[in-house]
């Protein structure tokens, strides 16, 4: 009984590691020493309580948050994952015709996956040819933090798809339908980067915080649930 039991706990410590979040310092610091460890940075990025703030234009921040991570358990192939960050900017100009804040999320050879742009009508997303009305349309105000959801599924298959979801309290996201559009047509994409960025033509402040990876739980949580399962019948 005491094997089952350590057999138990090893699943589920397991399945809860596989969960850890991916991301280094995805809020840039505590009071008083916010600071952009563990990002790659161009241009101006300052780091404050507001997350790390893309000050200038062509700035950026980005991480490779598979390689030399430290927590092994989850190194390797991506394809079933969940990221959430928040954003905001001091302004809002710019529409779905010109939206070049951007969030890009590559594979393991720091090629495009995906690419957003953020816009003052929404998240506009590439579709494989272009971003003109793909995506999940919005009304985005300046000086309001949003909560981005962006849930991705079966990456290394055909029928690979992601959703993006949108809320302003961090609770009750509105979500857009899944989406196909990729960067390239190879199937066997895996996550392990992101970068966001703050384009040449745009005015405002692009501020990024509260970032976290994960890969997509529901898988790993069955082998937790299986140990117990399996715990359960042999006792009955």
């Amino acid at each position: 009984m005491k094997k089952l039991f350590y057999f138990v706990a090893f699943g589920l410590m397991f399945a809860s590691n596989l969960q850890a979040d991916l991301i280094t310092n995805g809020t840039f610091g505590s009071d008083p020493a916010y600071n952009t460890t563990g990002w790659t940075t161009a241009g101006t990025v300052n780091a404050s309580a507001a997350g790390a703030t893309l000050s200038a234009a062509n700035s950026a921040i980005e991480q490779d948050f598979v390689t030399g991570n430290p927590n092994t358990a989850v190194e390797g192939a991506i394809y079933n994952f969940q990221l959430d960050y928040t954003f905001s900017l001091s302004a809002v100009s710019l529409n779905s015709a010109n939206p070049t804040n951007r969030i890009r999320l590559e594979g393991n050879a720091g090629s495009d996956v995906m690419t957003h742009r953020v816009a003052s009508d929404g998240i506009f997303a590439f579709n494989g040819a272009n971003f003109t009305t793909f995506g999940l349309a919005a009304t985005i105000n300046p000086n309001t933090v949003y909560h981005v959801r962006v849930i991705g599924s079966n990456f290394n298959t055909a029928s690979r798809s992601y959703t993006i979801g949108l809320s302003t309290d961090g609770i009750t996201y509105t979500t857009s339908s899944a989406m196909t559009g990729f960067h390239g047509s190879v199937t066997n994409f895996d996550f392990e980067h992101v970068r966001f960025e703050r384009g040449a033509s745009t005015t405002a402040a692009f501020t990024i915080d509260n970032v976290v990876a994960v890969p997509e739980p529901s898988a790993f949580a069955l082998a937790g649930l299986a140990a117990f399962g399996f715990v359960r019948r042999r006792r009955s």
